[in-house]
């Protein structure tokens, strides 16, 4: 898996995969938030419009 994966096959935006797990029969992904995620988005759209 990959953070394309995230965000190409499951919609997941702002976190970077980290590992996966298998855990009896479970998969178990491990994602971190991106430092980025937290901004206000009309900020970034008005900063990039700039």
């Amino acid at each position: 898996m990959s953070t394309s994966l995230l965000y190409h096959g499951f919609g997941i935006v702002g976190y970077s995969y980290i590992r996966t797990e298998y855990r009896e029969g479970d998969v178990i992904s491990s994602v971190s938030r991106k430092k980025f995620s937290l901004r206000c988005a009309a900020l970034f759209v008005k900063a990039k419009g700039s």
